[in-house]
């Protein structure tokens, strides 16, 4: 939990120094309204805790580890074609200078540096045991709260590209299955319940939008410096 709060305090303090705080407190509001209103954070959340409430998550999930209803292949490599695609939708973006590209790519791998620490919190912090009965960690999954992060930063690229409706539809349904396929995957094999995973769903969905509109505004910025004949870069979050 320490990593978190250090993460937003660097962000949200030493990064706006420039303004005030109400600025920054307003911005941090609105992306967290945003990100807790969209639909893909609560109805995952809402069908995970009706799930638990009824006491159907653990024989609905030992049903799909004992049945698997889906062939699905290594959740490893869903995970890794989410977080690429999340990275190229950044890319494609025509912006005016490489320098907002750069702090693009640099809000994206924010956005997943701390959906890992949020998973790996939750793992250390709530003991759960998984459908397997193999481990106590079932809270916190790299497979689902790490690529429903990258897909709803790869939301966001993909409405700011100049492309066909159905372009978007698609890019957008890759990175959501992809998604979809690396949690599900993990309830396959027993390592999650389905209700934990629609539960990380919603966790990894609000994160990525709450970090893609905190900062990826056009009066926030990362400044480039050179000194000495050699370049330094340094973050200078603007708010």
């Amino acid at each position: 939990m320490k990593h978190i709060i250090l993460t937003l305090f660097l962000f949200l303090f030493l990064g706006c120094s420039q303004t005030s705080l109400q600025t920054a407190w307003t911005r941090t509001k609105d992306a967290s309204y945003s990100a807790v209103t969209d639909p893909v954070t609560w109805a995952p959340m809402a069908v995970g805790i009706t799930l638990y409430a009824t006491n159907t998550d653990q024989r609905i999930s030992k049903d799909i580890m004992n049945h698997p209803p889906f062939y699905l292949a290594n959740d490893d490599m869903y995970r890794e074609i989410n977080g690429a695609e999340t990275y190229l939708t950044a890319l494609m973006i025509d912006d005016n200078d490489s320098v907002t590209k750069l702090k693009r790519v640099a809000v994206e791998a924010t956005g997943f540096a701390v959906a890992r620490t949020v998973t790996d919190t939750l793992s250390y912090s709530i003991e759960k045991e998984n459908p397997s009965h193999t481990r106590d960690d079932a809270i916190g999954s790299h497979h689902a709260i790490d690529t429903f992060t990258g897909s709803a930063m790869n939301r966001r690229n993909v409405d700011q590209l100049d492309i066909p409706e159905w372009g978007k539809y698609t890019l957008n349904g890759i990175s959501y299955f992809t998604a979809s396929a690396s949690a599900f995957a993990r309830v396959q094999e027993g390592g999650h319940s389905l209700g934990d995973q629609f539960v990380h769903a919603s966790i990894g969905n609000f994160l990525g939008l709450f970090i893609h509109d905190l900062f990826m505004k056009e009066d926030t910025h990362i400044e480039l410096s050179v000194a000495n004949d050699a370049a330094y870069m340094y973050t200078n979050w603007k708010f």
